[in-house]
């Protein structure tokens, strides 16, 4: 929030060449979720990610995981949609 230019923002998952399959798993979905997400195709993002959360590995500890984020926002977006000039990023307008 407060950030006029676009942030990538990170989450590390394991330590270089240590990631476990499932994780792989995890992040091939999330990966795939977040391209139908992009494409403004809601509810296969929704699918995916849901498949995805599913795996996440810190929910114990985190009510909102990355997946269940963007879920989110394809919710925001199948009632409001974007626009076909959307260029992806997200607007935070509070914390």
């Amino acid at each position: 929030m407060g950030k006029s230019e676009p942030v990538i923002v990170y989450e590390l998952l394991s330590e270089k060449g240590k990631l476990s399959e499932e994780m792989i798993k995890m992040v091939s979905l999330y990966s795939e979720g977040l391209n139908a997400f992009y494409n403004q195709e809601w509810d296969k993002a929704i699918e995916i990610l849901t498949e995805s959360d599913k795996i996440e590995p810190y929910k114990d500890i985190q009510k909102i995981t990355p997946s269940k984020r963007v879920i989110g926002y394809c919710m925001q977006f199948k009632e409001n949609p974007p626009g076909p000039n959307w260029d992806g990023v997200i607007r935070l307008t509070s914390k």
